[in-house]
């Protein structure tokens, strides 16, 4: 939403003073794949989740390039893609995690480049992430408990499927795959979009028309406090990495 929870945390504050609307512009947490994980996991039908683990890598940082990547300039491998795994662990774990642990690397400019963070939660379980802008990895979710696991593949963050894995007591699997086609584009829209699942924005947009038209000033999907406190993760994992920007000094 911003460049640091201090930003995040007086945007929320505004807009409750307002009595404005606000939502982080995650899309994500609005598409139908997202809700059917969602309901499996109020089911219970994986049992005890015990790890989350979701990666995500874009090439868009080379040798070329990389001493313009730069903190100065807002920039970060963390808060322009490491976000989408991060919001997947707060989804399945919550805000309290009991420590996370970080490693990672900056850009000569000072933006991180890339990174992988650990977050523990009691009950023994755990989240882990990795981001990367140097390379294209796996850009999948996998969400693990004690009776079976759910698969969200590439493109996590704007998935057309969802594979559940039961383990049976038998010792062997079954496995489901679900299908959750992006909507058909309109046909008035003369030029093509710039990037793959642009048309899957309709679902935030639907999303935020709902909660708007019933006098909601935020949506259950993604609301403020959530944003605020993966702000606040995120100063911290970026902290631990070695960035920092001019927005964290602002007064």
């Amino acid at each position: 939403m911003t460049m640091n929870a201090k930003q995040t945390a007086s945007v929320v504050e505004l807009a409750k003073t307002k009595k404005l609307f606000l939502m982080e512009g995650v899309w994500t947490r609005c598409f139908p794949f997202l809700k059917f994980v969602r309901q499996l996991l109020s089911e219970g039908n994986i049992g005890d989740v015990h790890h989350v683990h979701g990666d995500i890598g874009i090439p868009y940082v080379n040798s070329k390039n990389e001493a313009n990547f730069r903190s100065s300039s807002g920039d970060g491998a963390l808060l322009g893609i490491g976000i989408y795994p991060l919001s997947f662990v707060t989804m399945v774990f919550g805000t309290e995690p009991l420590k996370i642990t970080t490693t990672g690397k900056t850009s000569s400019g000072g933006a991180d480049i890339y990174g992988s963070a650990t977050l523990e939660y009691s009950g023994n379980r755990i989240g882990t992430i990795n981001f990367t802008a140097l390379a294209t990895l796996g850009n999948s979710v996998t969400i693990t408990g004690s009776k079976g696991r759910i698969c969200i593949p590439a493109p996590a963050h704007c998935a057309t499927e969802v594979t559940v894995t039961q383990f049976l007591e038998d010792g062997t699997q079954q496995t489901k795959t679900m299908q959750f086609p992006w909507p058909t584009p309109s046909t008035n829209i003369a030029t093509p979009f710039n990037y793959p699942g642009s048309e899957a924005l309709v679902y935030e947009a639907e999303t935020v028309t709902k909660a708007i038209g019933s006098g909601q000033l935020q949506c259950e999907e993604y609301p403020p406090e959530e944003s605020l406190t993966i702000a606040k993760f995120m100063d911290e994992i970026r902290g631990a990495i070695g960035v920092v920007y001019a927005a964290d000094s602002a007064h």
